[in-house]
């Protein structure tokens, strides 16, 4: 199930008290004056997610579509939204708010497996044994950026029911448990960038806003598990390109006195700016690369 709370705040939330303490609440908010309003938003949203699966078992999967929505939330509506490595959401404002926008194009990117090297969108329905793990890549390539990553992993947690005494004096105790899985994005072959390991929720959560951009290079997002566990997991992300990281890939030989947008360093009447526009190499003479009428 989800938890569901108001986007201005006005629910309860923080660590749960009971049901196994410390649990972060609410997982995603949406925008109405009441929780009893808000939740079937995210209700019908989780509908449309499971009408456009068709016939895809595994992209409407229950766990499927909280890691799909999860993962799709909106964080910038709230400027104090924030994270710790083992607080993985908001205590708050969750995940974030429901966009249901950006979750069907995580749903549409489809599936794809560990071991693979990601899509800006996706997500995956996989099991792992006890202290076992998957790796997904995570490809920047020379001169662009990638910002907006938000990866999460979420899991069912077991309860078990057992009667104690009987005839008028029995009672029923239930009894949580939780695999403990942990999320860490980490340069390929190197060293941590962030690690979520929450020792009592169900997911885990990794978010790279603007200002945390990864650079070009490899990376790993990482899955582990201490036990036995069926998860999902989903991401998106936005790759781009200022004119900062084009230069640091576009120019091997220009001074960099001649490397500001608007100098022309190979003289074929085509600005520094203009070359990044176009696709065009700023150290060749390539007039070519200009659009033509036809």
């Amino acid at each position: 199930g989800i938890t569901v709370g108001v986007s201005d705040g006005g629910h309860s939330g923080g660590g749960t008290l009971t049901d196994g303490t410390g649990r972060t609440k609410p997982e995603i908010v949406a925008p109405n004056a009441f929780t009893s309003y808000a939740t079937p938003y995210v209700t019908g949203a989780a509908a449309m997610l499971i009408e456009a699966a068709g016939s895809d078992a595994d992209a409407k999967d229950q766990l499927t579509l909280k890691a799909i929505l999860l993962a799709a939330a909106n964080k910038a509506p709230f400027a104090d939204w924030d994270q710790t490595s083992t607080r993985p959401i908001d205590d708050i404002y969750g995940a974030g708010q429901l966009d249901v926008y950006e979750a069907y194009f995580i749903q549409d990117a489809g599936q794809q497996s560990a071991g693979s090297t990601l899509n800006e969108r996706g997500w995956n329905l996989a099991s792992l044994g006890s202290n076992s793990s998957h790796n997904y890549g995570i490809s920047v390539p020379d001169g662009f950026g990638l910002r907006n990553l938000s990866a999460l992993i979420t899991w069912n947690r077991e309860v078990s029911r057992t009667q104690q005494g009987g005839g008028p004096f029995a009672s029923i105790v239930y009894t949580p448990s939780v695999a403990d899985m942990s999320l860490e994005l980490k340069v390929s072959g190197g060293s941590t960038i962030y690690t979520s390991d929450s020792a009592v929720d169900n997911l885990e959560h990794i978010w790279r806003d603007k200002a945390n951009a990864l650079g070009p290079g490899n990376y790993t997002l990482a899955v582990a598990t201490d036990d036995a566990v069926e998860y999902a997991i989903a991401w998106r992300s936005e790759l781009y390109q200022d004119y900062d990281l084009w230069k640091a890939a576009a120019f091997t030989t220009t001074p960099l006195a001649d490397q500001d947008p608007d100098d022309d360093p190979d003289f074929d009447g085509i600005a520094n700016l203009l070359e990044q526009a176009f696709g065009g190499n700023p150290e060749t003479h390539d007039r070519e690369v200009l659009p033509t009428m036809q």
